[in-house]
């Protein structure tokens, strides 16, 4: 049967209930549509306030109209009610078995549909004030639950609870999401002086720190004409370009390129360049890396210095940002671009960069007409000629580094 509760605060609710319903369990109905607690319910029913039992006992009948009221003085609990304001047990389980609204209750909540199931009245109790505690903070909105207030605010909801249980599968089925990474590191050598390179897949090029270049005696190598600027989530600045030094990783000797960058934490960046060319093979299931036929493998934790456990950079020289990482797909924009990471073939004008096109300034034609017969347009070979002080050659080279990653 159908009953209507009607308050003088709200919009009247019409809810369908069985007449064997205990009034204690209506009075959980209520708590949840009116956010009235149950100990200051006052229900009235043809001018009477109903009493214990059912609503049977209390003649209340289809179509019947039962009064709320919220009472400001406190009353003692209802009888036959437990401690939580709910209908003792047998009572409340004897409910959720034959009212039809509270087993649609229950199955629209699995996790109250298994308590009843189980016969568990502690556990439909606690759902129960769960329940009331939350329809009690919920605020009222003046158009009702479809303004667009309310729908907003539903919405959230919504999308918070979603969150809230991604976030609790991801505990319970991914914890490694939550731990930290052991970055993949390797002890080299360079002139016989130690370091320690990182690996990284996601840089493009391979780096060293201005401090590690002039520890291993390579600083009076570095080609200032290649200086520029690292961009990633922040920037840092390029000095130059060692072009060819000899990176010793255990038994192997590797010939490598080095981007110098200044302000940067790491010793060396190992990037893709270099690993695709000597034929590196990260193995991270054997924590291994594989260069020909040796196997090396990675630093544990304790032996990778503090500091380049995460990505620093000095703040008064900018440099690739700590949450970005140290390689992750940085461009690297500078005088003669080279195999930096995402290189660009008119970096090298990219600091004094404007919207004009480039004019071709003192460059001979014959020059530039070679360069193009290349497959390169004039435009990129007029900046490659500017970036290379009208070097053919080096802007050969440039336009190649661009274009192909060599």
């Amino acid at each position: 049967m159908y009953i209507t509760i009607a308050s003088n605060t709200e919009d009247p609710r019409r809810l369908e209930v069985h007449e064997d319903m205990e009034v204690g369990i209506l009075r959980e109905l209520v708590s949840i549509e009116y956010s009235i607690p149950v100990d200051k319910q006052k229900l009235t029913f043809e001018g009477k306030a109903l009493s214990s039992g059912t609503l049977k006992d209390n003649n209340v009948q289809n179509d019947s109209m039962i009064f709320v009221e919220k009472e400001e003085a406190m009353r003692g609990p209802a009888p036959a009610e437990g401690p939580m304001g709910v209908p003792a047990a047998d009572q409340m389980l004897q409910s959720f078995s034959t009212d039809p609204r509270l087993k649609q209750l229950a199955r629209n909540y699995p996790e109250l549909q298994r308590a009843v199931d189980s016969g568990n009245a502690p556990a439909v109790a606690q759902f129960l004030e769960r329940m009331k505690s939350e329809a009690q903070s919920t605020p009222q909105f003046e158009g009702g639950e479809m303004s667009a207030e309310a729908q907003k605010y539903i919405a959230e909801q919504i999308q918070r609870e979603n969150i809230e249980k991604n976030l609790h599968d991801a505990i319970e089925f991914n914890p490694e999401a939550f731990a930290k990474v052991v970055m993949l590191f390797v002890k080299a050598e360079v002139n016989g002086n130690q370091a320690i390179a990182f690996i990284d897949t996601g840089a493009q090029s391979t780096i060293i720190s201005l401090e590690c270049a002039r520890r291993l005696g390579i600083e009076r190598l570095i080609d200032k004409r290649f200086q520029g600027v690292a961009k990633g989530v922040g920037s840092a600045k390029i000095l130059g370009r060692v072009h060819s030094t000899v990176l010793k990783i255990e038994d192997q000797f590797l010939q490598c390129t080095f981007t110098v960058l200044e302000g940067m934490s790491y010793d060396i960046i190992l990037g893709l360049d270099m690993l695709r060319k000597h034929s590196v093979v990260v193995d991270v299931g054997a924590n291994r890396l594989r260069i020909h036929n040796s196997s090396i493998s990675f630093l544990p934790e304790k032996d990778i210095p503090s500091n380049m456990r995460t990505m620093e950079v000095d703040p008064q020289q900018g440099g690739v940002p700590s949450a970005q990482g140290p390689g992750s797909k940085t461009n690297l924009v500078g005088n003669p671009t080279t195999g930096q990471t995402s290189s660009r073939p008119a970096a090298p004008s990219q600091r004094n960069q404007t919207n004009s096109v480039p004019t071709p300034a003192n460059f001979p034609e014959e020059a530039i007409q070679k360069l193009t017969q290349l497959g390169f347009d004039r435009n990129s070979v007029i900046e490659a000629l500017r970036a290379a002080n009208g070097s053919e050659e080096v802007a050969a080279n440039i336009l190649a580094q661009s274009r192909y990653g060599f």
